[in-house]
């Protein structure tokens, strides 16, 4: 071979290797742009989130401040959007605790078992079609006994109360399906009493075993019209004026504990947190959640 085509295949080789180099570093700083990109706009959602579970607590606060009960007009919150590049406004929902069931007051404090709420937990679950006995599963994971209400509840039972939700998906035997159903009507904060001016269809079913669909109904329908201020106005629902009385010390007017759900989208990224607020002398995060 000649010193030319010798030389030819040098530069070409070099050429070749400054080519690759090239898109080598092109495609590096398309790489670190885009995760740039994608950081601020995942930084710039959680900011929004974030302010936005700070306005919705204002607002919220506002509200149930002026008044002795809890009464939801609005259960979804839009927030202007602080960046006036994104489009998509941030989105509150609230969700008033107090008017879903306790489902650690179905054991007490001293570990026994508290019946009425065991059985109003049953008949909550009749209604969401799940079967009866994830009440006595359920109740096995929170009592300090292990005594089994079924065969092997009380296998890896974790014997205290549940300190969230979300750790039901931890109770053997309970299916991902099942906790999707329940998740929606049950808590574990505030004390064991119903807000009438809160609760849906399921919880209110489970107030008393006399409790119908259609009574449950009217007192959605009442509410709408005129909030409950005090707990003796369940009395003035047609048909209640008996089993009204019944409900004395079952019920409220006012919770204070609420989940507020912030979604934000910024460029595609979203964002969500997750908090629960209790609102008495001082606010008080209970929980915080991002995701």
């Amino acid at each position: 071979m000649s010193n030319k085509g010798f030389g030819f295949i040098i530069v070409l080789a070099i050429v070749s290797l400054l080519a690759i180099l090239a898109v080598n570093f092109t495609y590096t700083i398309q790489v670190n742009t885009t995760m740039l990109s994608n950081y601020r706009s995942s930084q710039k959602a959680y900011s929004m989130c974030k302010s936005g579970i700070l306005a919705a607590t204002s607002l919220l606060l506002d509200e149930i401040r002026e008044q002795d009960y809890v009464y939801l007009n609005e259960k979804r919150f839009y927030i202007k959007n602080p960046y006036r590049k994104d489009t998509a406004d941030i989105i509150v929902d609230i969700e008033d605790e107090s008017g879903k069931f306790n489902i650690n007051n179905i054991i007490s404090p001293s570990s026994n078992t508290n019946e009425p709420a065991l059985e109003a937990f049953r008949q909550l679950l009749k209604y969401i079609e799940v079967k009866v006995e994830v009440a006595d599963t359920i109740a096995d994971w929170i009592d300090a006994d292990k005594e089994e209400r079924r065969s092997k509840t009380e296998a890896k039972a974790k014997n205290s109360p549940l300190e969230s939700i979300d750790e039901i998906l931890l109770i053997p035997g309970i299916e991902k399906n099942v906790f999707e159903k329940l998740q929606p009507y049950v808590t574990i904060y505030g004390d064991s009493l119903i807000n009438i001016n809160s609760a849906d269809i399921p919880v209110l079913m489970c107030l008393r075993e006399e409790m119908t669909e259609d009574l449950a109904q009217r007192i959605i329908d009442f509410r709408k019209q005129t909030p409950f201020t005090h707990t003796s106005d369940i009395m003035k629902v047609a048909g209640f004026e008996a089993i009204g009385i019944s409900l004395m010390g079952r019920i409220t007017v006012k919770g204070n504990h609420f989940l507020l759900k912030a979604y934000a989208d910024s460029q595609g990224v979203k964002k969500q947190i997750h908090s629960i607020i209790e609102t008495d002398d001082e606010t008080v995060i209970k929980h915080w959640r991002e995701m």
